[in-house]
């Protein structure tokens, strides 16, 4: 029987505990953090890669590269 696994995914107050926990420059920190949240605050599902990336095309591509960088 072929049974699907599903992996737990963070919710997005896991996710911005997780910036508030990493060791990263003040300067990255804010930059993240502001690109994930603009990402929410635009209602995207992080857990959803489709999602995300209908939503980076949005993006400027210094809010992109950050977008990316903080999901990592």
């Amino acid at each position: 029987m072929n049974e699907l696994i599903r992996i737990p995914q963070p919710s997005a107050a896991d996710v911005l505990l997780a910036f508030d926990q990493a060791e990263l420059a003040d300067g990255s920190w804010t930059i993240y953090r502001a690109a994930f949240q603009k990402m929410l605050d635009a209602g995207v599902d992080h857990t959803d890669a489709g999602h995300v990336g209908h939503n980076g095309r949005e993006l400027r591509p210094h809010e992109k590269i950050a977008l990316c960088s903080a999901l990592k």
